[in-house]
């Protein structure tokens, strides 16, 4: 598990640094983004083996950030961070390929679950190239 990498994508930087707090024990290493451009640019540099992206940083537009790395970067595990009122959002995010969501009330059970379990499919994938 040492081994996956971390990309968090979020605009709240409290929430980066508590996400990290939690998942830096678990993984090789964490990077943060605080917007859609930089997020593309780091994914364009290197393989995370698990996104992190807040629901809500998702432009207007329709432009799902998360649609993005399913797509470009198949092999990149997405956690969707969500508020209350982005539930369904997020409950159809994963029925579209997502790996899973959760809010920041719960994070510090659910998350290492989480994570734990996109780290092994991470390692799986870096087992058998």
């Amino acid at each position: 598990m040492q081994q996956t990498d971390i990309i968090l994508i979020d605009s709240e930087s409290t929430a980066i640094d508590a996400i990290s707090e939690i998942c830096g024990p678990l993984v090789a290493g964490i990077d943060s983004a605080m917007d859609e451009a930089s997020a593309i640019e780091q994914l364009a540099r290197k393989h995370y083996g698990i996104a992190i992206v807040d629901v809500s940083i998702c432009d207007s537009s329709g432009f799902k950030l998360y649609d993005y790395i399913l797509k470009a970067h198949k092999s990149t595990r997405v956690l969707l961070r969500c508020r209350q009122t982005e539930v369904m959002e997020a409950i159809s995010a994963t029925r579209n390929g997502c790996f899973a969501f959760f809010q920041l009330t719960s994070m510090q059970v659910q998350l290492p679950h989480l994570v734990q379990a996109a780290a092994q499919i991470d390692q799986r994938r870096a087992d058998y190239p």
